[in-house]
């Protein structure tokens, strides 16, 4: 009887050994960082430390001594990897030197010749690489950073030459806006274009000057098309209802929005955000501009309440419905 007992205890114990090995092999990663973040191992380790010091600090010396290359190879990672560059160009690698050459001269158009047609006819719009036109944003545009989520660039381009770039992504917002959920909203997050090409000009017959107005013409451009190359990318996201965006007070006054038939619906910004206060201070506002008093552009499409489409047969059908009615 005796031994039975011992037998089943015995069972019931490997049981409990088995059940707390799988735990721990289940949550390893989170046991081990507990145990390095934990006081009383910090403790032990500089109790550890203080005891063994000056053993350690010739040990270092020695392997200096003997090791220079792998030496300055370690201060190098560690300098490049807390460096202001390393910093600006997050979350891409620092661009070697053949990249940002390219980058530094992207989208530099030299003159602009009307009698090979209006800009509207030559502007075209083609879908970029995310990456390339991350590092074009985070170079170029006044923000110098890109966006997170969902994202879709587009290359501006005047007679296939590049000129800038446009790019839609997820709004970063809670709440509804004008009624419209956050997931039917897509926001238009960056533009910019070179400025050599902004400031181009041309005569029409009559002699008179006028400057490229090339970005309300992309924004119109993308616009017509944002809707179904955003399905196709992500068939499996909510339909997008309207397009969002926000301008700046202090730099812009929000003209080719308005040019675009965008809406405004609003301001936010500031101090205050939505219905609830921003604090001034930690990692709640990173960036100096969220500061600034934004106005709200929205641009609702027309007949917003088509099914959501996963083909593209169906979204070229529903195209040419859209066409048709706001033909008719």
């Amino acid at each position: 009887m005796s031994s039975e007992i011992l037998r089943r205890n015995q069972v019931d114990l490997d049981k409990i050994k088995l059940q707390k090995r799988e735990w721990y092999y289940r949550n390893r990663k989170s046991v081990l960082k507990q145990q390095k973040t934990s006081e009383k191992k910090k403790e032990y380790l500089r109790e550890w430390y203080l005891k063994n010091r000056d053993q350690k600090i010739q040990k270092s010396l020695k392997w200096t001594e003997e090791n220079p290359e792998q030496r300055r190879l370690h201060i190098q990672k560690y300098v490049q990897k807390n460096s202001a560059k390393t910093k600006f160009w997050k979350p891409y690698n620092i661009p070697d030197h053949m990249q940002l050459e390219w980058i530094e001269n992207f989208g530099r158009l030299e003159t602009f010749d009307p009698s090979k047609g209006k800009l509207s006819k030559r502007l075209t719009l083609k879908i970029a690489d995310l990456k390339d036109s991350n590092l074009i944003i985070i170079h170029h545009h006044y923000l110098h950073r890109s966006r997170t989520m969902g994202q879709l660039p587009y290359w501006i381009c005047i007679d296939e030459i590049p000129v800038g770039v446009i790019s839609y992504s997820l709004p970063r917002i809670s709440n509804q806006v004008d009624g419209i959920e956050p997931m039917n909203l897509l926001e238009l997050a960056r533009l910019w274009i070179n400025p050599s090409v902004q400031n181009l000009s041309y005569e029409d017959r009559n002699g008179k000057s006028h400057s490229l107005s090339v970005a309300s013409c992309a924004m119109g451009k993308s616009i017509k098309r944002v809707k179904t190359d955003w399905y196709m990318k992500y068939p499996n996201l909510p339909k997008i209802d309207a397009v969002i965006s926000w301008s700046d007070d202090k730099r812009h006054k929000g003209t080719i929005y308005k040019s675009s038939n965008f809406k405004v619906s609003g301001k936010s910004g500031g101090n205050s955000h939505g219905n609830g206060k921003r604090k001034d201070s930690g990692n709640y506002i990173p960036h100096k501009d969220f500061r600034n008093i934004k106005t709200r552009f929205l641009y609702k499409f027309p007949n917003s309440n088509l099914p959501v489409v996963t083909n593209s047969e169906e979204i070229l059908e529903n195209m040419v419905l859209e066409s048709f009615d706001n033909l008719f």
